[in-house]
């Protein structure tokens, strides 16, 4: 899932990270444009990316710059 979606961002060239660590926390996926960094939380698929952040990870991250964007993912 994480690789469809990296896949997806690059056409937009773009610099993506998978399970990038910041402040202590995990992203899923870090997106670099045009210095900003928006994040990407994927929700549901099985393996490390299963469980969402809580809505204080989600704060945190807000407050260094980063919004997170939760995306699901529907078997």
């Amino acid at each position: 899932f994480s690789k469809e979606i990296k896949a997806f961002l690059m056409q937009f060239q773009t610099t993506i990270h998978i399970g990038y660590a910041i402040a202590g926390l995990y992203i899923d996926i870090l997106v670099e444009k045009n210095n900003k960094y928006p994040g990407i939380d994927l929700i549901g698929y099985p393996g490390n990316f299963v469980a969402a952040f809580d809505i204080e990870r989600y704060r945190i991250l807000y407050r260094i710059g980063i919004q997170i964007i939760p995306v699901s993912y529907l078997s």
